[in-house]
């Protein structure tokens, strides 16, 4: 059933490949600005700078996906990072139920939740790195990255060469809105019904002369009620408060381009939500087993999380004629908070599941933890650009990296006669520093043919502090899980990547590169419970990867674009994440797990890609197809973990997308707007159990506009599909049920 949802999927885009291609001779030509208001840019011709570059799609020997401000505004804007790269083929967010320890992946680079381990993922803001600082916002987008977007650039397969720190799957680069020429913004009002949440944003952008211009923007969330309830602390774990304010100054004139961009966020995001699902065990002492109700958990310790983000980013562009020099500053300031219930349950539930015939080997109901993370991050870039000259072309370029971060781990517990103690707390200070430099030389061999050699050197240095301490006392804890007090690396890095284009004509682009990559390694931070089964080591080391890759891109008519990819990436010290093997159900450690990282050898990654996008006219209104879907399997050929899936590796996933606007009365246009997106197969964690859950989900928006004004009512999760997002042995988080709102948008 499942190879036959995604045989239709794949069916139902080369219908409408085939329908536009019956209509192409009549269709008519989209426009080439991408202004507001108009259609966008024609398709394959959208600015890139994949290569540190401006240059177009499909000139770009890369696999890469381009989510414009024509797309966005169609689904309504986005408020989550998974609504957003919910039609990248290949990519995996993987859901926490919190974005502040959500995570995302691209072409099977692993994920790692619940420990210290940077992204596998170059994730990137206005070309700044935003990446790294732990566990807690260190491996995802914030609300203030979503605000005002211009448009998403998803670079997939390794981009390590150019782009550097961790960019082993792709990297993904969100660029805000910039000011511009001419007067003009909007209003933004969202509301759901079923959460009574409220979403309020306003833009404006003013001219001030002919070179100077300013974006003012502000973002407002309130959510007072949710999906998943917190009854014994009356809280719902996703409610939501947040604030944002953004001012930007763009100077442009004579071949000088300065771009300043302020932006401050405070906010109370949903946090983290599981509740027990054991299965009947006679001998852990379930013999009824224990299973939470699906949207409702038994915590005692109140849920939520926090993140505060202050950015500062200023972009400098100079063209001098035989170069342009090209800086990227910025200071980004990051405070990130998660609470959850250790036990995940309470005295009276505790209870009633004994006076049941349940055992509840838990002996504390009232463990919680409480961590809060402030991360700093310092990125400087520099790079020159070229002109071409006899077929040649040329980048060069330096990088500077330093993330300072403190995080305080603090758990809770119910005093003994024996151990009066009420918790520890655990306080971290970590640094990391880089430096890099790189570049990149192309030659035009012939007119289609087009040769590319990129190169990078890094150097890291990583230092770590930690100690625990008793809260009654203060003083250090000196029994228990040993902790890493002191430790350092200082890992260098050289990487390259190597590209042949060819174009058998001017519409299409045939290209195969190889290239390698790094993910930076760590120190696992949390030791663990002294009563673990498995021991967790100190420290993981850098996981290092090759990637061979061919592509094709083109116009299969005006209005038809395609891109496939195949690709083949090998993997030395395989990253791999495990638990500690705490359980509910464990006699000897009746605690939740901790996860760490060590490396688990070599892996094979294995995949497949392809996306279409079309454009064509339907009953005197535009219509817009996109189609994507992406097949990858992952094995470990040698060590400890040799014949086992890789985690975290979707078998499939695609999307499918569809918009049509048409003209009414009286100046009016109706709109409606679709997205389906599905994953299939796959294994959670290295152990090979659970299974990853298969998940579809249907998006859908409908509505009026004069020009001005815009009225629409939008679903996500239309279906009301409901699948496991997570699970262990013991505990499972689902999906978000269906929620149904209305928007108004005032543009001028």
């Amino acid at each position: 059933m499942h190879f036959n949802r995604t045989t239709l999927l794949c069916g139902v885009a080369l219908a409408a490949a085939s329908l536009v291609g019956f209509g192409a001779a009549r269709a008519a030509p989209a426009p080439k600005s991408g202004g507001e208001g108009d259609e966008g840019a024609a398709v394959g011709e959208v600015l890139v700078t994949a290569r540190k570059r401006e240059e177009r799609l499909r000139d770009v020997p890369v696999a890469a996906s381009v989510i414009d401000v024509e797309n966005l505004q169609a689904r309504g804007g986005v408020s989550d990072v998974q609504t957003l790269l919910s039609t990248v083929p290949g990519l995996r967010y993987f859901n926490t139920s919190t974005p502040a320890n959500s995570e995302i992946s691209l072409r099977g680079a692993g994920t790692s939740r619940g420990t210290s381990a940077e992204a596998a993922v170059g994730l990137y803001r206005n070309g700044a790195y935003i990446g790294g600082g732990g566990n807690l916002g260190g491996r995802n987008f914030s609300t203030a990255d979503l605000f005002d977007i211009g448009r998403v650039e998803v670079l997939r397969g390794t981009q390590g060469a150019l782009y550097g720190r961790n960019a082993v799957g792709g990297s993904i680069n969100i660029i805000s809105a910039i000011p511009t020429q001419t007067f003009s913004g909007f209003a933004d009002l969202k509301y759901g019904f079923e959460n009574d949440r409220a979403q309020l944003q306003l833009v404006a952008n003013v001219p001030l002369s002919d070179s100077v211009a300013i974006r003012l923007g502000a973002n407002g969330v309130t959510q007072k009620k949710g999906f998943f309830y917190a009854p014994f602390v009356g809280q719902y774990h996703d409610d939501e408060e947040s604030s944002l304010l953004r001012a930007q100054i763009r100077y442009d004139k004579n071949d000088l381009v300065i771009n300043l961009l302020l932006e401050n966020q405070v906010a109370s995001t949903p946090g983290l939500f599981y509740t027990f699902a054991i299965q009947p065990n006679v001998a852990a002492g379930y013999p009824l087993g224990l299973f939470g109700k699906k949207y409702e958990s038994d915590w005692n310790t109140p849920p939520g999380a926090k993140q505060n983000v202050a950015n500062v980013n200023l972009a400098v562009s100079y063209d001098m004629g035989w170069a342009s020099v090209d800086s990227t500053s910025m200071y980004r300031r990051r405070k990130s908070q998660s609470s959850f219930d250790g036990d995940a349950t309470n005295p009276v539930a505790a209870a009633f599941q004994r006076a049941r015939g349940n055992q509840l080997l838990l002996t504390d109901t009232n463990a919680g933890t409480v961590n809060n993370n402030l991360a700093e991050t310092l990125y400087q870039d520099v790079h020159l650009t070229g002109a071409e000259v006899n077929g040649f072309t040329w980048l060069a370029g330096f990088e500077l990296l330093q993330i300072k971060q403190h995080q305080t781990s603090t758990t809770n517990r119910t005093p003994t006669v024996a151990n009066r103690s009420i918790g520890n707390f655990t306080p971290t200070f970590a640094t990391i520093r880089s430096a890099g430099v790189y570049g990149s030389v192309g030659y035009q061999v012939t007119e289609q043919l087009n040769l590319e050699a990129e190169g990078r050197y890094s150097k890291d240095k990583r230092e770590i502090q930690t100690n625990r301490f008793d809260r009654s006392t203060n003083l250090p804890v000196t029994t228990g899980a040993k902790l890493i007090t002191s430790a350092a690396s200082s890992p260098d890095a050289a990487i390259f990547n190597l590209t042949a284009g060819y174009k058998p004509t001017s519409l299409w682009l045939l290209y195969g590169k190889v290239g390698t990559g790094v993910r930076s390694g760590g120190f696992n931070t949390n030791a663990g419970d002294p009563r673990q089964p498995v021991a967790i080591p100190p420290a993981f080391g850098d996981e290092k990867s090759i990637t061979y890759e061919i592509g094709a891109k083109g116009n299969v008519t005006p209005n038809i674009y395609v891109t496939a990819a195949a690709y083949r990436t090998n993997i030395k010290d395989f990253l791999v994440q495990q638990d500690n093997g705490c359980l509910a159900t464990n006699p000897v450690c009746p605690v939740s797990s901790t996860s760490f990282l060590i490396n688990g050898g070599r892996a094979e990654i294995n995949g497949i890609e392809a996306d279409v996008v079309m454009r064509f006219q339907v009953f005197d209104g535009p219509l817009r197809i996109s189609a994507n879907g992406a097949r990858q399997k992952g094995k470990v050929v040698a060590g400890r973990f040799k014949g086992a899936t890789t985690p975290q590796t979707p078998t499939w996933n695609g999307s499918f997308n569809i918009d049509y606007r048409r003209p009414l009365a009286a100046g009016f246009r109706g709109f409606g707007n679709v997205t389906y997106s599905f994953q299939e197969g796959g294994i959670q964690e290295i152990e090979q159990v659970p299974k990853l859950h298969d998940s579809y989900s249907m998006d859908a928006r409908v509505g009026i506009e004069n020009g001005s004004i815009e009225l629409a009512l939008y679903a996500t999760n239309l279906t009301d599909y409901d699948y496991i997002i997570f699970e262990t042995e013991t505990v499972r988080r689902w999906n978000q049920p269906r929620l149904v709102g209305a928007q108004v948008r005032y543009k001028w």
